[in-house]
């Protein structure tokens, strides 16, 4: 039988799978997270991570020969010559340059949030189940835990192996973005994008410590891609709708965020190829990818995926209300904008010029779908093969910032008192817009003022916020110090488990690996290391406690303070620690 004709019972296959996980989902809750609870799911993911493993081998032996066929339909769409692989080597040396200091000094570069992934895959590679519990959500690990932890089983857990991993999902995202952008805007805008991100602005530089949202803008770039091309003729085969399916699975399961790709590409396809596609030959194959690449976090996250995407949607009651839109649109306009392209502590700007800034990346985003719509049409299979690739893909990665911008506003998240990190998915279609966008309006004046307007306004970007991002890098030398000292005190103090508030507490476990077991303040997002901590203070009992800043802090070599009967007392380059002796 040929490997075509085994597509059908495989998704068949995985829709039951789905079924059964469904129901194990619905009858086997363990309700609010307890420590006993989550481990009980935390067990119950490793089965379908095999199974996960097993179908995915099972899909690529019996789809092996259409998978050659895939591999030569995506080398002669990309069709990039030597001149693009040497702007591509550019690029990525470059980014890899300018990277080096989150390498040297990594405990620097992380906080509590971004080194959970690390906790989690630190577990599984030990084979004992992960206790991570985060803000009301437990789960058993991302994809991004799973795949560190296979790193982390071939060498041995680290803080450094937890950023190296990082930054390997944002060069596969910048070596995506200039395939995809060559072909299909051309090579003046693929180069100065990934120039762009090759040294980022402020603002991505000091997000990139999430390894969850990174992965999702390598995965959401390439999905995107592959639905864009799919739509306009530029890849054939069907089985990419598999392929694009299972990347929003895999990607759901690490981050929900991940589906402004999925509804924007699924739009565009649906304008390309009408109903009677979408629903004949684009759902099986897509529904199949997804149901394979969900299937262990539909376990691993459950329902708290579906909570989560819920409370950004504004769904549940506590994101915002069409009453507040309008406050909340000003506000992601005038500050949530400018901070993509800058830093949260940026210059103040009157709100008329912080709207201009708004309008002049939103307006691009808008001009394309405007563009695609007016350039391709959903019957006109005929037209030029490159001008339905360009509107394509204008108009997933317009339709993908507009859908993002809109759940945004309607989120918990749109009084921006906290960094604006879940506009991170913007990256995947904003700086490139915004590049075709002024390519574009100058390029019916003079060729070669096009390419000097746009080399300004994308390298007038990066410049704007270099000074910020090199007063960061010589942050992260004191802060990486200052965690490697504090550790060896502790250490030396005999402080094994403790208390700290939340950015701190992980972020010490997991740079001494757990040799240091430091519990959260608050007490209900983590109950496993609550009980930990609770069982096995014996004597004194630790608290730790977070100084406000670096400035006011001795920078001499750590050590005791003071000490009474009460307590001791210290000081170290990042913290200061009390350690409380039980009462007499």
């Amino acid at each position: 039988m040929q490997s075509g004709g085994m597509l059908k019972p495989v998704v068949g296959l995985l829709a039951g799978v789905a079924y059964v996980i469904l129901l194990v989902r619905w009858f086997h809750d363990p309700g609010q997270p307890s420590s006993d609870g989550l481990l009980l799911r935390s067990r119950i993911v490793w089965p379908f991570v095999v199974l996960f493993a097993g179908l995915l081998g099972a899909w690529a032996y019996l789809c092996r020969e259409r998978g050659a066929v895939l591999v030569r339909e995506l080398r002669r769409a990309l069709a990039l010559d030597r001149t693009d692989r040497a702007i591509l080597a550019v690029a990525l040396t470059l980014a890899a340059v300018y990277q080096l200091p989150s390498f040297f000094y990594p405990a620097g570069v992380l906080d509590s949030d971004s080194v959970l992934p690390g906790i989690i895959a630190k577990h599984i590679a030990e084979g004992r189940p992960p206790p991570a519990f985060i803000y009301t959500l437990a789960y058993g690990g991302t994809f991004a835990s799973h795949v560190l932890a296979l790193f982390y089983t071939i060498t041995t857990p680290s803080v450094v192996g937890l950023v190296v991993l990082t930054r390997v999902y944002y060069f596969l995202f910048i070596a995506i973005e200039f395939a995809v952008l060559r072909v299909s805007l051309g090579r003046t805008v693929a180069t100065f994008t990934v120039l762009f991100l090759a040294v980022p602005p402020h603002f991505l530089l000091t997000q990139l410590t999430y390894t969850e949202l990174v992965e999702i803008l390598a995965v959401g770039s390439a999905l995107s891609a592959i639905l864009a091309a799919r739509a306009a003729g530029h890849l054939s085969d069907n089985a990419w709708y598999g392929v694009a399916g299972l990347l929003l699975g895999i990607g759901f399961w690490t981050q929900p965020l991940v589906m402004t790709a999925g509804v924007a590409g699924a739009a565009t396809v649906l304008y390309f190829k009408g109903v009677a596609h979408m629903f004949g030959r684009f759902a099986p194959y897509f529904l199949g990818g997804v149901t394979l690449g969900l299937m262990p976090g539909l376990v691993g996250w459950g329902r708290d995926a579906l909570r989560f995407t819920s409370w950004f949607l504004g769904a549940d009651g506590d994101g915002g209300t069409p009453q507040s839109a309008l406050a909340a649109t000003m506000a992601t306009a005038t500050v949530g904008i400018r901070t993509l392209f800058g830093s949260y502590r940026f210059a103040p700007l009157g709100t008329v010029m912080a709207l201009v800034v708004a309008a002049a990346v939103l307006g691009p985003a808008a001009w394309a779908v405007v563009t695609a719509l007016r350039s391709a049409k959903t019957d006109s299979e005929t037209a030029d093969p490159q001008t339905r690739l360009r509107a394509a893909v204008l108009m997933v990665l317009g339709l993908g910032v507009i859908i993002h911008l809109v759940m945004f506003v309607f989120s918990p998240f749109n009084d921006l008192v906290f960094p604006p990190r879940y506009l991170l998915p913007l990256y995947v279609g904003t700086p490139a817009l915004l590049a075709w966008y002024v390519f574009n309006l100058m390029r019916r004046t003079r060729p070669w003022l096009a390419h000097v307007a746009v080399g300004t306004v994308m390298i007038g970007l990066t410049a704007a916020g270099l000074p910020d991002s090199f007063g960061w890098f010589d942050d992260l030398r004191d802060r990486h110090d200052g965690m490697r000292r504090s550790h060896e005190v502790l250490l030396m103090w005999g402080v094994r488990y403790c208390e700290a508030p939340y950015w701190d507490a992980y972020w010490l476990t997991f740079y001494s690996l757990e040799e240091i077991i430091c519990m959260p303040l608050e007490l209900q997002r983590d109950p496993y290391y609550e009980a930990v901590v609770m069982a096995r203070s014996k004597g004194p009992y630790p608290h730790l406690v977070s100084s406000p800043g670096l400035d006011w802090l001795p920078r001499t070599r750590a050590g005791l303070v003071q000490q009474d009967i009460g307590h001791l007392y210290f000081q170290t380059p990042l913290f200061e620690v009390i350690v409380l002796y039980p009462a007499k």
